[in-house]
């Protein structure tokens, strides 16, 4: 008897001890179920405020640079269309080089300028030589759209001392409306008829442009109309006015008439 209640205390004993242990344990899991939580919440804050960091950089970006990258800090606020574009089995086309006539502001010296492929942006054409007569440094870039048959708008442009006479000559990119297949028009003159056969499906393509339309923003004097910007043709040597400015002249006209 004596033997047996021996054995039994020597297993309530065992039986306590793997208990406590098994406590132990269990109060191990918790604390560390407990640092990992609070592991997981300082990262996901660390997250959080990280995004909320870049997404203030970004914003701040936008605001500097708008839809252009940060490098160009000039408005490209002149719109520039291609007039009577024809294009025949041709789907979309695009400006990956252009050489312009410029005249400095400084010293009004006359110049042709060649705008290449940007480094930092595919879209944009730049040219940053500064005035080969007066050495002031200067800055044109064109930013390349996506043109069609019925959007004919092929990007804008801006300078920071040049004044953008005329459109010299472009190459283009060209995508054929049939397969797919693009090809490049190198230099290209407008109101000249270029044809040419797709490499891939062999169809023949057809592209003309008539001229090139650069619209740019202007402020109308209400006090002198006559003030206004006049955009000048260098080829024709004749002053060119839009026609929503001269509607605006005969209306300021008309009404200086009912008032007197």
């Amino acid at each position: 008897m004596k033997v047996e209640k021996n054995n039994s205390e020597m297993e309530g004993k065992e039986k306590t001890k793997e208990e406590e242990k098994g406590e132990q344990k269990y109060e191990g899991e918790e604390s560390e179920d407990e640092q990992g939580s609070g592991s997981g919440s300082e990262e996901e804050s660390g997250s959080s405020a990280g995004n909320a960091e870049s997404d203030e950089e970004e914003r701040k970006e936008e605001k500097k640079g708008g839809d252009n990258p940060p490098e160009i800090q000039v408005s490209l606020n002149i719109e520039v269309s291609a007039e009577g574009l024809y294009l025949k089995n041709i789907g979309l086309i695009k400006v990956n080089e252009m050489q312009v006539a410029v005249q400095c502001k400084t010293c009004k010296f006359e110049s042709v300028l060649t705008m290449k492929v940007a480094p930092f942006s595919a879209n944009h054409l730049m040219n940053e030589l500064c005035c080969v007569n007066c050495l002031f440094p200067g800055a044109i870039y064109f930013k390349s759209l996506i043109a069609s048959a019925r959007a004919p708008q092929i990007g804008s442009m801006g300078a920071t001392i040049w004044n953008i006479m005329d459109i010299v000559s472009a190459s283009f990119s060209n995508i054929c409306e049939n397969c797919g297949k693009e090809y490049e028009i190198k230099k290209y003159q407008m109101n000249t008829m270029s044809k040419a056969k797709c490499f891939q499906c062999f169809q023949e393509t057809s592209f003309l442009i008539g001229s090139y339309r650069m619209i740019q923003p202007v402020t109308l004097d209400m006090k002198n109309p006559e003030n206004l910007l006049r955009k000048e043709n260098p080829k024709k040597k004749k002053v060119m006015l839009d026609e929503e400015l001269q509607s605006a002249m005969d209306l300021l006209k008309k009404a200086k008439k009912v008032k007197r």
